[in-house]
């Protein structure tokens, strides 16, 4: 397992590949701003074409939410192609909604 570092911003948001790792085991993640936002996760299959936000929609979409914030699997969420991830402030697939306040920092497990 391999843990993916980032920190929110109030930027727009942003699809970042997690290189080349299909395995999802959870994600721990803090809620500084007391509110919900969304971890979105796709991949990319056997395309070439990177997912596009708010467009492609996510394959899993993960509620961050405040007082319980983590979440590792048993099992891994295994798909095939790249992973992608980004964050969002609203859960609907075609939301860029930029977050308010940013500086929550969400780490991934991916193997």
């Amino acid at each position: 397992m391999v843990p993916i570092h980032f920190t929110t911003s109030t930027s727009a948001p942003a699809l970042v590949q997690a290189g080349s790792w299909t395995e999802l085991w959870g994600y721990a993640a803090t809620d500084a701003k007391d509110a919900s936002y969304y971890l979105k996760v796709w991949w990319q299959g056997n395309s070439n074409v990177k997912p596009v936000i708010g467009t492609t929609s996510p394959n899993v979409t993960f509620a961050v939410i405040a007082g319980n914030p983590s979440c590792v699997f048993a099992v891994p969420i295994i798909l095939q192609g790249p992973m992608w991830y980004a964050v969002t402030l609203n859960p609907a697939d075609t939301d860029t909604t930029v977050l308010a306040t940013g500086g929550d920092v969400v780490t991934l497990f991916v193997g």
